[in-house]
């Protein structure tokens, strides 16, 4: 079985792994203690901004840790076989600022960008839908650093 090590993925090849959206999960932290879940996401490459819309209901963890502004953390995975039979892992982490734009500051190119996150194709909320609160999100980031796995 060959060594494997980690290695930094380049700007570019950052880019090509998010595409211009998919899925990851989004970490928020209230003090010590913190809060994951997943997401969709749009991707920008010409500001490398992130574009998400949110869902809460009445008894919504997740509008306990978003007070936006809040600092964010991204991460977006992938696991795959290779050819050989070894596993091949990308994996990109984003941190940064999680801002709320408010629906009547939304421009065309925003709702153009929140289009490429992908929408379940099942509902994941036990109420209806009219009974959910929605707000488009933008993850502003300081930094994007990048890992994968190579066998030697």
């Amino acid at each position: 079985m060959a060594d494997v090590r980690s290695v930094s993925l380049t700007t570019t090849e950052i880019e090509a792994f998010l595409g211009d959206g998919g899925t990851g999960v989004l970490s928020l932290a209230r003090g010590d203690v913190p809060y994951s879940f997943p997401v969709s996401y749009g991707f920008a490459t010409d500001d490398g901004e992130f574009y998400l819309r949110l869902g809460y209901d009445d008894d919504s963890t997740k509008a306990e840790y978003v007070d936006e502004p809040c600092p964010a953390q991204l991460v977006v995975y992938e696991e795959r076989a290779a050819d050989d039979g070894s596993i091949d892992i990308k994996s990109v982490v984003v941190s940064g600022e999680l801002v709320r734009i408010p629906k009547d500051e939304l421009t065309p190119t925003d709702v153009e960008r929140l289009g490429k996150a992908r929408t379940p194709e099942f509902e994941v909320w036990e109420q209806a839908k009219e009974d959910i609160e929605f707000t488009v999100n933008k993850l502003v980031p300081d930094s994007v650093t990048g890992r994968r796995n190579v066998s030697e």
